[in-house]
């Protein structure tokens, strides 16, 4: 992690629903000693796993297959606690 770096570097996901856990560093009420990287979650789930960045929003696929790896921060999740319809699952 942080490979020699001076500053974090912060994975972001540009999505609305991502608002709340990067909101408080965009309107500066938060301050951050580092850098914000944009991505979609595929890029940055491989960003995370190749320790291109220290810090960063994963998908549940991805903290599943490398759950060794990563530090999950409890009660910080991107959730809901009813249906989404977004997520599809198919198996033969």
């Amino acid at each position: 992690m942080n490979s020699g770096r001076e500053a974090l570097r912060v994975g972001r996901i540009r999505y609305i629903n991502c608002y709340p856990v990067y909101g408080a560093i965009e309107r500066g009420i938060v301050p951050l000693a580092g850098e914000l990287v944009d991505g979609v979650p595929t890029q940055l789930n491989r960003l995370m796993a190749t320790g291109d960045i220290d810090i960063s929003v994963v998908s549940a696929v991805e903290y599943a297959k490398d759950a060794h790896q990563f530090l999950l921060l409890p009660e910080l999740g991107i959730t809901s606690d009813g249906p989404v319809r977004s997520v599809m699952l198919f198996s033969k």
